[in-house]
């Protein structure tokens, strides 16, 4: 194949991927948007109501449920110390689906020696102000087992923080659409967190990684550098991924808020340096909620794709808020079988108007022979 008829192929395939990779992102964006609004809506609603456990048992689940989200895992109110009531230092209203989708509360977190105000999501909490949200990275439940990734958004009174309201929302959803896009790109497309952690893999039994805390088997998803120990030929998109963020945290280290943030969250909580770092630049990024028409972050063609066994173009793409990032990879011989039928497509629409339009002009032998014939010459 030529290098012109090459680079022809590749251009038209990457024109394509980008607008329909571009619309994923913006549903996906969608829904980010839809829980977030459903967070602040929960964090509003324990701000407005006075201190009643009653009365919070009675009202937050219905809008956990979110009219029967069946993607959202469960969620609720974690309070801060003696902030609920004097004297009691952990008070939370937590409800989580259980096998027939039913809101079932658990009081599991009030009676652990451990709490909650040590978890990750419950310490970003802190460093958020009101109406803002923070994703968590994904996770596997240790008790439902199921993956899925947490909305955490604080509440006030006063103007001092109350504590924090959450919304989990399963991964099995986002795995479900991701698998319907991706009839319309071929390849193949999958998901990653902040951290390039796996959030939705092809095969996702294939990035999963079991440990065990305590005689309990835990399983968890791998990073993206992780699974380069399984397969090497994976590393040209591991790297792509970590290089995106070492560029986000330079475009932030001079920042002293970010640093002070850092070390804060390395001390409350039980993160690396590197995660504290990496969350205190997305909680200090300018533009998280900047407006854009395209959300491809790079493109780059590899060799050898680990999945296809071919060469394929790998696309980048930001997913705002949630600092999601989606990978879609393209195997070349798919390019170039897409953009072939496209050209046809185009040529079989263009043939057509030509031919309508020697069956309208036949009638004038002059504009016909010296009209078209000319045309149709070059075009055949």
């Amino acid at each position: 194949m030529s290098t012109g008829t090459k680079d022809m192929i590749l251009a038209e395939s990457s024109r394509f991927i980008g607008q329909i990779s571009n619309n994923i992102v913006l549903h996906l964006q969608a829904r980010i948007r839809e829980i977030e609004a459903v967070a602040r809506s929960l964090a509003r609603t324990v701000e407005t109501l006075p201190p009643d456990p009653a009365l919070l048992l009675k009202v937050l689940p219905a809008l956990i449920d979110f009219n029967g989200d069946g993607d959202i895992a469960g969620g609720g109110y974690w309070a801060e110390p003696n902030q609920f009531a004097a004297g009691q230092e952990r008070c939370s209203f937590f409800w989580n689906r259980d096998v027939t989708g039913t809101l079932v509360f658990y009081d599991d977190y009030n009676q652990s020696s451990e709490g909650y105000h040590q978890e990750p999501w419950y310490v970003v909490g802190h460093h958020l102000t009101s109406g803002q949200c923070f994703w968590s990275a994904s996770y596997i439940d240790p008790y439902s087992l199921q993956p899925m990734i947490t909305c955490t958004t604080p509440t006030f009174e006063a103007g001092k923080l109350s504590g924090v309201v959450t919304i989990d929302l399963k991964l099995a959803g986002l795995h479900a659409e991701i698998e319907k896009w991706r009839s319309q790109t071929g390849g193949y497309i999958f998901i990653v967190d902040y951290l390039n952690k796996f959030v939705t893999f092809p095969a996702p039994e294939r990035v999963l990684k079991v440990t065990q805390e305590r005689g309990k088997v835990l399983k968890e998803f791998m990073l993206a550098t992780e699974f380069v120990a399984q397969e090497v030929v994976f590393l040209p998109i591991a790297t792509a991924l970590d290089q995106w963020n070492q560029d986000f945290l330079q475009c932030h280290q001079q920042s002293e808020s970010s640093r002070a943030i850092a070390t804060q969250l390395q001390q409350q909580a039980t993160f690396s340096p590197a995660e504290a770092q990496l969350i205190a630049s997305i909680l200090q990024d300018s533009r998280r909620s900047a407006m854009t028409t395209s959300f491809l972050h790079q493109e780059f063609e590899i060799k050898n794709d680990f999945f296809t066994q071919e060469a394929a173009t790998v696309f980048l793409f930001h997913v705002p808020h949630a600092y999601f990032k989606l990978i879609v990879v393209k195997p070349f011989s798919e390019a170039a079988t897409t953009t072939y039928s496209l050209i046809q497509a185009e040529k079989m629409s263009s043939m057509g108007k030509f031919v309508a339009g020697m069956a309208h002009e036949i009638n004038n032998p002059v504009n016909y022979i010296y009209g078209n014939i000319e045309y149709a010459d070059l075009y055949f």
